[in-house]
């Protein structure tokens, strides 16, 4: 989140906390939320590079957050808030943080999967199977919060590229 303020760098980690407790709470996102995200990136793009490629970089972040993640909802594996907080992250931070972002929370919600898994068929056998199993669906280990997952990953590429680069150079070395 370099070049911008502190006020601005609040806006942003706001935007993702609140998203990040909406979807954890009420397995929902908010389209006021993201709407309100996406008008103060862009006034934030008006007041701070009236032209050149910062435009370019967010609004192709946008398209790319928001195409990337289209297939999944119409497959029914992802909710409309995840695609268009997605988009919203990538009008944030540019197309070059989405593949970070999308990794990092993609390793949290499969370990979110994992856990949920390895309770509910792990347990089956041990006679305990209902208790376990209302405890479950009380915890909603089966409903990925994967907004709140994109939340805490877009936090971390933004505040600590430096690390996803490199993953990067690490990566491209193995291959």
């Amino acid at each position: 989140m370099q070049g911008l303020a502190a006020w601005e760098q609040a806006c942003f980690l706001l935007l993702l906390g609140a998203v990040a407790v909406f979807d954890f709470v009420q397995r929902r996102v908010p389209n006021k939320l993201l709407g309100v995200g996406g008008i103060v990136a862009i006034i934030l793009l008006l007041v701070n590079h009236p032209g050149g490629t910062a435009w370019l970089v967010a609004i192709s972040g946008l398209a790319v957050g928001l195409f990337a993640f289209l297939p999944f909802y119409f497959m029914g594996l992802m909710g409309a808030g995840d695609v268009k907080f997605f988009a919203v992250i990538g009008l944030w931070l540019g197309v070059s943080a989405l593949l970070p972002v999308w990794v990092v929370a993609s390793v949290m919600a499969g370990f979110q999967a994992f856990l949920w898994l390895a309770l509910s068929v792990g347990l089956r056998g041990k006679g305990e199977q209902y208790r376990f199993s209302f405890q479950i669906k009380a915890l909603r280990l089966n409903e990925i919060p994967y907004a709140s997952y994109l939340a805490i990953s877009a936090g971390l590429v933004a505040y600590y590229p430096e690390l996803f680069k490199k993953l990067y150079i690490g990566v491209a070395y193995v291959l």
